[in-house]
């Protein structure tokens, strides 16, 4: 249980990329296992508790769970947008993965200027709920709200089922 270790280590074995782990953004602990989520990926973690360490027990892909959303994978763009995803956390046996919800400022031309066009990214805007079952890595009903308009109340929300 992580609340009684002051220290641990993550051990990500073979998914260990420097994007992944310089990336890090959000982590919430549920019993045994901790949880994580990149900015720079399109991925989340379920590391198991070992004592005072947390191995790698899956990696789950977002395009695996979710087929339809702004900048999904596509034939024209195989790797797709990035989500940013800023925050995880752990309710009432759901997992919630939340993109930054930001809109971007265009590259400027000089270091030191700053561009004032701003624009938009959908794919960034990424609210899903995620049942978690067997109190472990197994992952249930997602539940994914909708990427335009102001109302993202519950029963706008897109059921997907896995």
């Amino acid at each position: 249980m992580l609340s009684a270790i002051s220290r641990f280590s993550l051990d990500y074995g073979a998914k260990a990329s420097a994007k992944l782990l310089a990336n890090l953004s959000g982590l919430v602990a549920n019993g045994d296992f901790l949880w994580t989520v990149s900015d720079e990926g399109r991925s989340f973690e379920c590391l198991r508790s070992t004592g005072d360490e947390f191995i790698l027990d899956k990696q789950f892909l977002v395009d695996d769970l979710v087929h339809s959303f702004p900048g999904a994978p596509s034939p024209q763009d195989p790797e797709g947008a990035e989500l940013d995803l800023e925050a995880i956390d752990f309710y009432d046996g759901h997992l919630w993965l939340c993109g930054s919800h930001c809109n971007v400022r265009k590259k400027a031309k000089r270091k030191d200027e700053l561009n004032a066009e701003i624009r938009a990214r959908p794919s960034r805007n990424f609210l899903a709920r995620i049942a978690v079952e067997s109190a472990g890595a197994s992952l249930g009903q997602v539940t994914v709200a909708p990427f335009d308009g102001p109302d993202l109340s519950e029963k706008r929300c897109r059921v997907i089922r896995i």
